[in-house]
């Protein structure tokens, strides 16, 4: 259920910024329950990449957010404490927050995001 409620957010969300969206964004057109194609996205300490194909068999949580917006950084609180209390030590689930496309945000953004807002995931 938690599953599906932050599915319909990052779907809400991705449609409501039609205008300042990267090229590449266009094409997320994904339904709940659809397959999505293969993707790739690098860890912030840029060591790993991590595939789609990779995460085979596993739950993923994937949201797309970006560093300015109010509302992205309150429902980060709430996956923060979801992932803290209830999924951190879980093997079967991966949570994958995509910074972007917007491109605003940068690598140094981030970091600096994540340690002042305390997000562990």
């Amino acid at each position: 259920m938690l599953f599906k409620i932050f599915m319909m957010i990052f779907f809400t969300f991705s449609f409501s910024f039609g205008e300042e969206r990267d090229p590449r964004e266009q094409k997320l057109t994904y339904l709940l329950g659809e397959r999505v194609d293969n993707f790739e996205v690098k860890t912030l300490d840029g060591d790993k990449t991590i595939t789609l194909e990779e995460l085979k068999g596993k739950k993923v949580f994937l949201n797309f957010t970006t560093t300015w917006c109010p509302d992205c950084i309150e429902e980060k609180l709430v996956f923060n404490k979801e992932y803290e209390e209830r999924y951190k030590d879980r093997d079967d689930i991966v949570f994958i927050i995509v910074f972007g496309p917007y491109r605003s945000d940068n690598k140094e953004k981030v970091k600096e995001y994540m340690k002042k807002n305390s997000f562990s995931f």
